[in-house]
């Protein structure tokens, strides 16, 4: 990042107040002077605001969405779908010293020099651009983009132009984090360093791991012969199933039995290029492997960290050796940086290359347990497999929703269960029972609704609490029932009457609003949350079961128009 211009430093107004903030010893940077670190972090540190902008007004000028940034010339401010920061851990006892690089890490690395620790918790983001350089012309504001760069576990985060790249509309933001780092350490190690052509012949370590499952889609683009090492029979299968390896072309990468198998496949040649993420005695005999002119791309850091030695002899046979560190190409080499980025991403676009999988998402609640996961090795999580609760009657839009879902998941059990969603004891009787039947809850779907069109001065108290009760009770139950719970949504069907009021429904507008605050309130919690304010739907449900004339009611209380949605 290019330095801040701090010859603007005698346009300062500073406070005293300010001052003494900012000449305090805790503040990570002189300057922002607002983050702080926090003594109780376990993977990843915390941190806390320690200044505002009125005790640092020369930095009004750089605010963004009440953040302070410094866009220069060619760095890209975006909103990045995260909650921790890069940091520096300093003092830490031998045993705790630890590195992860990216989110591809196996186990905690030591680091050689014995000195200093540094936990890079992602160097992948994606986001929304909200702010780009004036000499920048192919990113706009609001293009959603991935890119590469550290500290992505953050709500904005600023980088080179050079490493972010625009992402299609049909792709998901989980998928589009693979790009970044996955899919382009492939191709730079694979089609950069490399130069894998067809015909060749590659060994792939880990190749059910994300960059693993990238290389292997690399390698069949351009027709070269594929062997791969797996850690588990089930990840076997994965490949065989998703890939089409053959059986007799993965090993285990548990022992080393996997070096006599390939000479004895290769003819005793080798294999034209490796990928290699083992270490110890297994990247010794993967060394021996190599083919003559073979090159050996290195994608772990703990061989590196670690000094390992390899035999000189085998360079005899004009092997090249080569590591790959994206986050070195992305700092020294942005242009190469760029290429690579863009070239990944036309074949992504073009579905030459697909997402990798299976792909877990965790929610933010679940940061520790998915870098635990990370830590174990496990990559491959286990199935999120649970249950969803759906809070309405029987019929209409709730029926619909259950017929998609047994069409999309045909092995999924439905049971129905009596309970008062407006009654606490009964909501959180339900759950305890859910949790001690079923596996864990995954979704929650509120649509619980009672009509009774009235005018308001005609309209009695029984009439409003029977109308308000199913939605601002039930969704409020709901929410403190499930609030421990990882959910991977919460979803509240909502009305547009809580935004633009129908004649004779006041209690039904009042009762949609609160559904649409509870839905903001969860998002502020950290929570997932989502209201669908929807218009009358016409053919499941309250409409479609009252026939025309209940639908002539309906435009009648609308002033004579009338949207309808269909299901």
């Amino acid at each position: 990042m290019a330095p801040y211009p701090w010859s603007r430093q005698r346009y300062w107004s500073e406070s005293r107040l300010s001052q003494q903030h900012r000449l305090k010893p805790f503040p990570r940077h002189t300057l922002l002077g607002t983050l702080m670190d926090s003594s109780n972090h376990d993977i990843c540190p915390t941190w806390r605001n320690v200044l505002r902008i009125d005790d640092v007004p020369w930095l009004r000028d750089h605010q963004m969405m009440g953040l302070t940034t410094f866009p220069l010339a060619g760095y890209v401010s975006m909103a990045v779908e995260a909650a921790a920061q890069r940091a520096k851990l300093r003092g830490v006892s031998a045993p705790e010293r630890f590195m992860m690089r990216d989110v591809q890490a196996i186990r905690p690395l030591l680091l050689s020099d014995g000195s200093e620790y540094e936990l890079m918790t992602s160097v992948a983001a994606y986001a929304e651009v909200s702010r780009v350089g004036k000499d920048l012309s192919h990113l706009v504001y609001g293009d959603r983009v991935c890119a590469m760069t550290k500290g992505a576990y953050s709500t904005f985060v600023r980088c080179a132009a050079t490493s972010v790249a625009r992402i299609p509309d049909s792709m998901a933001f989980e998928e589009a984090a693979s790009v970044p780092v996955v899919y382009s350490t492939a191709y730079y190690g694979l089609i950069e360093l490399a130069g894998l052509a067809a015909g060749g012949k590659v060994l792939i370590h880990a190749a059910a791991g994300g960059v693993g499952q990238a290389v292997i889609q690399l390698a069949k683009m351009v027709g070269a012969e594929v062997f791969a090492t797996v850690g588990s029979p089930e990840k076997k299968t994965l490949i065989m199933e998703r890939y089409g390896i053959p059986e007799d072309r993965i090993w285990s990468s548990r022992d080393i039995s996997f070096g006599p198998d390939i000479h004895k496949a290769t003819s005793s040649v080798g294999v034209d290029v490796v990928l290699n993420s083992l270490a110890g005695d297994y990247l010794r005999e993967t060394w021996e492997c190599i083919a003559p002119f073979g090159r050996f791309i290195e994608v772990d850091k703990r061989n590196i960290t670690s000094n390992t030695r390899l035999e000189m002899a085998m360079f005899d046979r004009n092997v090249t050796f080569s590591s790959v560190d994206l986050t070195l190409v992305a700092a020294e080499r942005p242009v190469t940086m760029a290429r690579t980025l863009n070239a990944v991403m036309a074949l992504v676009t073009a579905r030459v290359l697909r997402p990798i999988g299976p792909i877990t998402v965790f929610g933010l609640g679940e940061i520790e347990k998915a870098f635990r996961l990370l830590q174990s090795g496990k990559t491959m999580a286990p199935s999120r497999g649970g249950w969803w609760h759906m809070c309405g009657r029987i019929d209409g839009a709730v029926a619909d929703l259950v017929n998609n879902l047994q069409r999309t998941a045909p092995k999924a059990n439905i049971t129905v269960k009596a309970c008062d969603v407006a009654d606490a004891r009964s909501v959180a009787h339900l759950v305890a029972q859910c949790e001690e039947e079923l596996p864990p809850i995954r979704g929650c779907i509120h649509a619980a609704m009672v009509l009774r069109d009235v005018l308001f001065e005609k309209m009695t108290h029984y009439d409003y609490s029977e109308v308000v009760r199913p939605k601002v009770s039930g969704e409020w139950n709901m929410h403190m029932a499930l609030a421990s719970a990882a959910l991977d949504f919460f979803i509240v069907l909502s009305s547009v009457a809580g935004i633009i009021g129908n004649r004779g429904q006041a209690a039904y507008a009042a009762a949609n609003t609160s559904l649409d605050v509870l839905a903001r309130h969860r998002q502020r919690l950290g929570l997932p949350g989502t209201s669908l304010a929807l218009t009358a739907v016409q053919d499941v449900g309250y409409l479609a079961e009252g026939g025309a004339g209940r639908q002539v009611a309906v435009m009648h209380n609308l002033g004579g128009g009338i949207s309808f949605t269909r299901a």
